[in-house]
């Protein structure tokens, strides 16, 4: 169960870091055309992001979740290294038509 956290974690992380850096890459205007606007941005994400670095924290203290932060970010490297050796790091046609 405490694998499964910190996978849970780690998107949870991935998916505010990129948010933040969306809305950032934004101008006024486009941030003005959002259909959805994000309650109190940007502190909202700054909150959940240290929310999620007290529930790590807190995993330590626990006995059962303790294992997972060892193997977490072993089974993080190891998905970073296949992202890589299959190729998948590597942009395609349809990302570069995106910027």
């Amino acid at each position: 169960m405490a694998a499964v956290t910190f996978v849970g974690l780690m998107v949870w992380i991935a998916i505010l870091i990129t948010q933040i850096q969306f809305r950032r890459s934004l101008t006024k205007v486009q941030v003005a055309e959002l259909a959805y606007r994000t309650p109190w941005w940007p502190y909202s994400s700054w909150f959940a992001l240290a929310f999620i670095a007290l529930v790590v924290v807190l995993m330590g203290f626990h006995e059962d979740a303790r294992i997972a932060l060892v193997l977490g970010p072993c089974l993080l490297s190891v998905y970073l290294a296949m992202f890589y050796i299959v190729g998948l790091h590597h942009k395609t046609k349809l990302s570069r038509e995106f910027k």
